[in-house]
């Protein structure tokens, strides 16, 4: 494993803006939300793993829009269960009668409308009212459980995202690694041929070699730079990756991780592993949870097609229907009762539309199952390729080694021409930069595999902050 490097200095978060003063006292400042992400401008340039996985998992803002939908799912679940419970609420009203509603005798039509007429110019009415639902065809129930589904959908999701993006970090750390280590290589492969191409000329103005071999050495040399300033480009390109991951600015100086390019090892069976991402892959999980939030939806809509019943008790107090300055005080007990009998199809359409939705989460379902078996056959197919490759480029690695010292031995003694040390110099770049490349990959692949399967050391591993 890479060592440990210096941990990133994670920036404060921005303060939110003031509030109207005649909203303070209405909206609550503190949600208990994430804090907005911004990008640090730390000027840390060497990275572990560790430190790595640290900074991404709590500065991204796809973690962190993540942890917030959690906390939007539990605000609607917790809205839809307030429906569940009694409602208190202070009702007052006060009115005045226009003279076409004053019910006056025939012998009062003569005389202008007073508080004394058979009902009162204005009147007035403040109480305080408790209603509960009684029955809506269980629609209340139904909405507070699919509100619970995509409440735990949600966090299923957000640790889903949580671990996508630690492998992802894990996977741009080794690109990165790659790169470095090739960008070093390549920079010894043009210290190393310049000095030979240096040999060459004095050797050729000595008359001891052609012209064609110093020119040779040369042309070895400018290709080499080449491919140096290549590389080096893929670096650069690489380390912007690696910080967008990690929601920071590149520094000047660029970034390097710690570590040292060496293969991971891997014991798990292709049996366990699909055992294991069959039970426990979270995108299946997720869409499960869906199919099921869409099937109570179903009953929700089913609910619009039944009566509704309310009970309401309420103390207050009004003035008397015949005279505004007569106060009347005391109960009012009742139920009230409602059944659309038409409602333009709105029922209806409600209903057909959440039997669509449940039927896109059954067809995601089985989509998200047999992409399982799909994905870890593939992946463990790929890990025995890389396995294989890896153990051939490490032969070609270590005979190009050999290649290389008995070469420059040989052209110490004069018995080989430069040209032939340089064919030789390049079959060992080639060789180091091909097993490189098979390492890479074959590390690459394990980390999917720990994703794809759900492995429990990978999950431990990254964090257990999202339940």
């Amino acid at each position: 494993m890479a060592a440990e490097g210096p941990e990133a200095v994670l920036p404060e978060a921005a303060d939110p803006p003031p509030l109207r003063p005649w909203l303070g006292s209405l909206v609550p400042q503190d949600l208990g939300l994430p804090p907005i992400p911004s990008p640090s401008s730390s000027a840390v340039r060497d990275w572990s793993l560790a430190s790595a996985l640290t900074r991404a998992l709590e500065a991204n803002p796809e973690v962190q829009v993540a942890l917030a939908t959690v906390q939007r799912h539990e605000g609607l679940r917790l809205q839809a269960g307030g429906a569940l419970w009694p409602r208190l609420a202070l009702v007052a009203s006060t009115n005045q009668r226009a003279k076409g509603l004053i019910d006056r005798s025939p012998n009062e039509s003569n005389f202008p409308p007073s508080q004394q007429t058979a009902v009162a110019e204005r009147s007035y009415d403040y109480r305080v009212e408790v209603r509960q639902t009684l029955f809506n065809g269980l629609a209340n129930w139904h909405q507070v459980r699919r509100m619970a589904l995509l409440h735990k959908k949600a966090g299923v999701d957000a640790r889903e995202v949580y671990l996508r993006i630690a492998s992802q970090v894990r996977q741009a750390y080794e690109a990165t690694l790659l790169r470095q280590t090739l960008v070093e290589t390549r920079r010894e492969a043009v210290r190393d041929l310049g000095r030979l191409a240096e040999v060459a000329k004095k050797r050729y103005a000595a008359g001891e070699i052609s012209e064609f071999e110093s020119l040779r050495a040369e042309t070895s040399l400018r290709a080499a730079e080449a491919d140096l300033a290549q590389v080096e480009a893929d670096w650069t390109r690489t380390q912007e990756l690696f910080c967008r991951l990690l929601y920071i600015d590149k520094p000047t100086g660029g970034v390097r991780v710690t570590g040292t390019m060496q293969p991971l090892a891997y014991s798990g069976t292709f049996d366990g592993a699909l055992r294991r991402a069959r039970l426990s892959r979270l995108d299946v999980r997720s869409a499960e949870l869906q199919l099921e939030a869409a099937q109570v939806a179903q009953r929700v809509a089913r609910g619009g097609l039944m009566p509704r019943f309310e009970a309401f008790v309420d103390y207050g107090y009004r003035s008397s229907y015949y005279d505004v300055r007569q106060q009347l005080e005391g109960w009012t007990v009742g139920v009230l009762g409602r059944w659309d009998l038409f409602d333009g199809a709105q029922t209806r359409g409600g209903m057909l539309a959440q039997r669509a939705e449940s039927r896109i989460a059954e067809i995601r379902l089985a989509e998200a199952r047999q992409r399982v078996g799909s994905q870890v056959r593939e992946l463990f197919d790929a890990l025995e390729q890389s396995r294989t490759v890896m153990m051939a480029r490490a032969s070609e690695r270590d005979f190009g080694e050999r290649g290389v010292r008995e070469a420059a031995r040989l052209y110490q003694l004069g018995r080989i021409s430069l040209e032939q040390v340089l064919n030789a110099e390049m079959a060992h770049r080639q060789a180091q930069a091909g097993w490189l490349g098979a390492v890479f990959n074959h590390n690459i692949t394990i980390h999917q595999l720990d994703y794809s399967t759900a492995d429990e050391a990978f999950l431990n591993a990254v964090s257990t902050t999202v339940k």
